[in-house]
């Protein structure tokens, strides 16, 4: 439903993927609809489908495709399978943003007994063939200062990543002999982050990392 601030009902949007309740058991998907804001406009990705799609004019119009092939959920297979089942044969979506010209998509897979639950990011261009896979947990390798790992969350605007890590972990890094014998692209800034790290207590709020995009 789409509302107002009082909370009015201005529209209604049918429900596309009814299913069945599964009888072996209530089952829970913690990110059915996806959205993220970019460009000034709206988008939504669903669990069932592979598309997303921009909210133009109160109406959902498809802007992108992320094919998953038989990995993506289906309101069937719910209906049919248990949970174990589902989280060793189907992915769920976990995080969706785009920055710059590129889609970042995160979800998890094979969520089974005594299997790790692993986490993936997808990072693709929309414009050029460049597509990646990363371990989401470890995030991307920070050569510019030396830094932790970068751990994509969110950005601050279309141009600009947003990630964040604990003071005590930030000064456990600084500390680590990984930080003092790394070579990163900016020396200045490495020991900038070690100026910071040593002002901070290990009880601080969370520091916030911003990244740049090259324009």
């Amino acid at each position: 439903m789409v509302i107002d601030t009082l909370g009015r009902i201005i529209k209604n949007l049918p429900n596309k993927y009814p299913f069945t309740p599964n009888k072996k058991g209530v089952i829970g998907i913690g990110r059915e609809n996806l959205f993220y804001r970019f460009n000034n406009q709206l988008f939504k990705k669903e669990v069932y489908s592979d598309t997303v799609y921009v909210f133009e004019n109160m109406v959902f119009k498809p802007q992108l495709v992320i094919a998953v092939g038989n990995r993506l959920l289906t309101p069937e297979a719910r209906a049919q399978y248990d949970l174990f089942y589902l989280g060793g044969n189907y992915i769920r979506p976990v995080n969706l943003f785009e920055f710059g010209d590129y889609i970042y998509y995160e979800y998890t897979y094979r969520i089974l007994p005594k299997t790790d639950n692993l986490v993936y990011g997808f990072i693709g261009s929309k414009t050029t063939d460049f597509q990646a896979f990363i371990n989401a947990e470890q995030g991307l390798i920070n050569d510019l200062d030396g830094g932790p790992d970068i751990l994509l969350e969110t950005i601050k605007d279309d141009m600009t990543l947003i990630s964040w890590i604990d003071a005590i972990k930030l000064k456990a890094h600084v500390a680590s002999e990984t930080f003092k014998n790394s070579t990163p692209k900016y020396p200045e800034k490495k020991k900038l982050l070690e100026k910071l790290s040593n002002s901070l207590k290990e009880t601080d709020n969370p520091v916030l990392i911003l990244v740049g995009l090259k324009k």
